[in-house]
């Protein structure tokens, strides 16, 4: 565990009086759990096995619905949304670890006819599930019916478990009679699902329509049993045959209508060891690309690829069940596979860490370079016979396609269990995962070895870590426990001379203390905690229940004592978010029905603790109004309020305003809802952001909503007001083009209360303070991106400047033009009103326009990009002798990579709180890698 650090931060340019205590906590020792499966989805049915085509509106529909589900051990499903700056984890569904995952898998079916659905409040959920990810909006009357996309997983436990993905609750669950259930496989036309089970037999389900989702999986068949365990699963193109891998060193081929083994294939064994066929995938024909230059399909039949535990990736031809090709791709186990679409290349990973690609290739020579693939099928060890081309009179040469290993990287520092290829503009990636519980995306995907890894951080992206304030507790929830601290204080001796403090200065400090430990024993992981500003509630919950206790601190022995409420309402259930109102008299849990609960903890610790308001929240088609209802009646309604309705979609991040008058809560839909809670009525809706927001927080002496996006993007939002805050209209258009591009997403936001002009910003990886009593300098518009002469170009007349301190780096503009001395002064009335008006336009700017090259590239708003400083080496050396001019030095943002792998950043009182998870921490806790001795080394 690191030790509790304390630094004064202060900026060189500010008195030295103006500084804030920094305390490094990195004594929250959170160890993530290992990914296990993954599965990117929803795609579309196979267009043979159905009767139509879809739509392109259906098509684009079902795009913006996909979603990438990772399955860790310890039961949690995580649901990374692709739509941002990054990948961004939008929810977690709790799962228990007396449960684990090892499979997942997406279907879509059709939805229920557009007559059927939206009239019965009962079908929210299943809207809410068709549109995510989509503004809430209303459909239109013409607008086609969307299908619904369903999530599936599969473990050890023997059942196979449906989500819904609104209320992120178990819908239904089908017991296979079979034991432990090793895999699972939906297949192309996305009706039945097959799973391998620990008793050797393979058993086929029938997924009920859309409109019966609430019904359990048919069963339909079983096929032939087969000795071990079933550990691999892959249906064929036809959905006619599956192909099975076990643990006693076959591979078979099953025919779906008869149950029965077709071929079978025998894999190499060692010193008498089973080989196990951890992974399969069925390839399709590699295109024939006749003289014509049409592409055709090939006669040539499809391959088995499977990956065993001698570390060897097979190739199987599937029409005589041969072998095709071995490579040896992995010193150990080879755990599993990933491949494209057309065929042609093929990904493993394993116990060895390695990442390699696999490529069909022509292996002859110069002569037949240009030959095509299905040439490559008609030579002595393809399927078609020999193929001949009699166009100039002679025979072409025959060229001969295997497979070769391309490419090798080493991105993980354990066993690599989870690997998938997507190819889904402009979200293409290859996504890895596995034992040290790093999720790692790869791009470019069309060139191997130009890869470049992202790394996302090991913890949740929404925090786990809160604090009180005026207690200076520290709360951190686990998968089944919770822990305080108590934070340290600087020593008087290092503040009597405050003046002789530098920037980042260690000072002497008293060590933190762990105070309680807090076991919850419940059904699920915990999926949601909050601790009061006082530090005396604590509240828990996962899936199903919400726990309340009472902390009684004890300042002469320093060993606070801890209750159970016993009496919690027994009519809520569990909670997907909480928060304590400022003065610790109100709890406000987002439960997993939609609904709003506010309880009143203004009673005796052995009275029953009473719901005060429920509040519900508008669906999608209802107005901006709100409906409450109290444990004694109904409270007064207006015509407009009566028709609200509960959605039911999952609410991800609730906010109390200091002086506990209002509410912020945003859902899994990006609907933003403020509510009155001394009226208990509905105050305001945000226009619905073109990307997902990532936290809401209030500032805290103005009712102000800081709102942050994906596409680190952040709004201001005057409660009172109903309507952006005049800083917002002014400035949130004209954010700085680097930061905006940055790859690490936006993890939350805060105010310095003893600057409330201080913004913090802060993601996994970089911490950013905005000044917001300065205005942002005008940006110049631009219909694309510029390109590198244009650059050049504009970086005399508009140089930025990137002033380094240390790890620091503030980031500073000027107009690219020359502006007028009042706009310099900030009068920006006219640019604040065009953005108050174009604010809900803004939501979907995001447009594509042709660069010089014709390629298409995506714009998301005209405004000129930042460049680096371009001065000559002479001017840089000026500059590092010099300080930069006074208005570039006030441009207003400040980043700081001082800190590493951020889970939080909050104030208690005038101290800054930041909880560190070093990755090297997370490694230390794991179990030992793979490791190879080598000759000589």
């Amino acid at each position: 565990m690191a030790a509790e650090t304390v630094e004064g931060a202060a900026d060189a340019s500010t008195p030295a009086q103006d500084f804030t205590p920094v305390h490094r906590c990195r004594f929250v020792q959170h160890t993530p759990s290992a990914i296990v499966a993954m599965a990117y989805g929803p795609v579309l049915p196979t267009p043979a096995d159905q009767q139509g085509q879809p739509s392109a509106a259906v098509a684009a529909a079902v795009k913006r619905m996909r979603l990438l589900a990772v399955a860790r051990a310890n039961g949690d499903i995580e649901l990374w949304n692709p739509r941002g700056k990054a990948w961004f984890l939008e929810r977690t569904i709790p799962g228990s670890p007396d449960s684990p995952i090892e499979s997942v898998a997406w279907v879509l079916q059709p939805a229920a006819s557009a007559s059927s659905s939206g009239e019965d409040g009962n079908d929210s959920d299943s809207d809410a599930e068709a549109g995510m990810q989509e503004k809430a909006q209303a459909p239109s009357a013409a607008a086609p019916a969307l299908p619904t996309p369903r999530l599936f997983a599969a473990g050890l436990s023997g059942h196979i478990v449906e989500y819904n993905l609104a209320t992120m609750q178990p819908r239904n669950s089908t017991d296979s009679f079979g034991g432990p259930i090793w895999c699972m496989a939906a297949n192309h036309a996305q009706t039945h699902i097959a799973v391998g089970c620990e008793d050797g037999f393979i058993r086929i389900f029938r997924i009920p329509p859309a409109d019966d989702s609430d019904s359990p999986l048919e069963f339909v068949s079983t096929v032939e049993k087969q000795a071990g365990r079933v550990m691999s699963l892959a249906w064929h193109p036809s959905d006619k045959f599956i192909v099975a891998g076990s643990v006693k060193n076959t591979i078979r081929k099953i025919s779906v209508a008869t149950g029965k083994t077709i071929h079978r294939m025998s894999l190499d064994t060692v010193r008498g060891e089973d080989t196990i066929v951890w992974d399969l995938r069925v390839l399709p024909p590699p295109p024939a690309v006749p003289a014509s230059g049409t592409p055709q399909l090939s006669t040539a039949s499809e391959t088995i690829v499977a990956a065993d535990s001698l570390g060897y990736v097979t190739f199987w031809d599937w029409n005589t069940a041969t072998l095709r090709k071995r490579v040896k791709a992995h010193g150990a186990d080879a755990l599993c596979l990933a491949a494209n679409a057309a065929g042609t290349r093929v990904f493993s990973s394993g116990v060895d860490r390695k990442v390699v690609e696999i490529t069909l290739a022509d292996v002859t020579g110069p002569a037949a370079a240009t030959a095509t693939p299905a040439a490559a099928f008609g030579s002595k060890d393809g399927l078609d016979g020999p193929a001949s081309n009699h166009a100039a009179g002679k025979r072409a040469p025959v060229s001969k396609m295997s497979w070769i290993l391309s490419g090798q990287k080493r991105y993980h520092s354990h066993d690599v269990r989870a690997l998938i290829y997507i190819e889904d503009r402009p979200f293409d990636a290859l996504v890895s995962g596995g034992v040290d519980a790093s999720l790692i995306f790869s791009t470019p995907t069309a060139a191997f070895a130009r890869m470049k890894q992202q790394r996302m951080p090991t913890y949740p992206h929404r925090p786990i870590v809160s604090v009180a304030s005026s207690a200076r507790l520290v709360l951190a929830r686990f998968e089944d426990t919770a822990n305080v601290w108590r934070l340290g204080s600087v020593m008087q001796s290092d503040l009597l001379a405050p003046a002789l403090l530098q920037d980042h200065q260690r000072l002497t400090h008293s060590a933190h203390k762990h105070l309680i430990t807090i076991k919850f024993k419940g059904r699920t992981n915990l999926c949601a905690s909050a601790i009061s500003n006082d530090g005396q509630w604590i509240a828990l919950s996962d899936l199903h229940t919400v726990k309340l206790y009472r902390v009684a601190l004890n300042a002469e022995s320093d060993q606070p004592s801890i209750k159970r409420v016993k009496h919690f309402p027994e009519s809520s259930s569990g909670a997907l978010a909480l928060v304590f109102t400022s003065d610790g008299q109100r709890l406000v849990a987002a439960g997993v029905d939609g609904c709003i609960r506010v309880v009143s903890l203004d009673t005796e610790l052995a009275d029953s603790m009473a719901v005060v308001v429920e509040l519900l929240r508008p669906s999608s088609g209802a107005s901006s109004s709100l409906s409450g209802q109290t444990l004694g009646g109904s409270l007064d309604l207006d015509a407009s309020q009566a028709g609200s309705l509960r959605d039911g979609a999952a609410v991800s991040s609730l906010a109390v305003s200091h002086d506990g008058k209002w509410l912020a809560s945003g859902d899994v839909l990006n609907r933003i809802h403020v509510f009155n809670l001394e009226t208990h009525k509905l105050q305001a809706t945000l226009p619905v952001f073109h990307s997902l927001h990532t936290s809401l927080s209030f500032h805290p002496t103005q009712p102000t909503l800081i709102v942050t996006c994906t596409s680190n993007e952040f709004y201001l939002y005057d409660v009172e007001a109903a309507r952006l805050s005049d800083w917002s209209r002014a400035n949130s258009h004209r954010l700085p083009t680097r930061f905006l591009e940055r790859r690490e997403t936006i993890m939350g936001a805060c105010i310095d209360p003893a600057k409330p002009t201080r913004l913090v910003l802060w993601g996994a990886s970089f911490m950013c303070t905005v000044d917001l009593a300065h205005t942002l300098q005008p940006a110049a518009s631009a219909a694309s991106a510029p390109t590198g002469a244009e650059k050049r170009s504009r970086s005399d007349s508009a140089p930025t400047q990137i002033k380094k301190r240390g790890s620091a780096m503030s980031l500073d503009a000027s107009s690219a033009s020359a502006t007028t001395p009042a706009a310099q002064e900030g009068d920006d009335s006219d640019d604040a009103a065009a953005a108050d008006e174009t604010f809900e336009q803004r939501t979907t700017q995001a447009r594509r326009t042709k660069s010089r090259s014709g390629r298409s590239q995506r714009v998301f708003r005209p405004r000129q990009a930042l460049v680096l400083d371009s001065a000559t080496s002479g001017d840089r050396k000026h500059h590092r002798n010099t300080a930069p001019p006074p208005a570039l030095a006030d441009f207003g943002f400040r980043m700081d990579h001082r800190f590493q792998a951020i889970m939080f950043i909050g104030f208690a009182g005038s101290d800054m709180i930041v909880v560190e998870r070093p990755v090297l921490h997370v490694l230390a806790a794991l179990p030992q890698a793979f490791y190879k001795h080598k000759y000589g080394t």
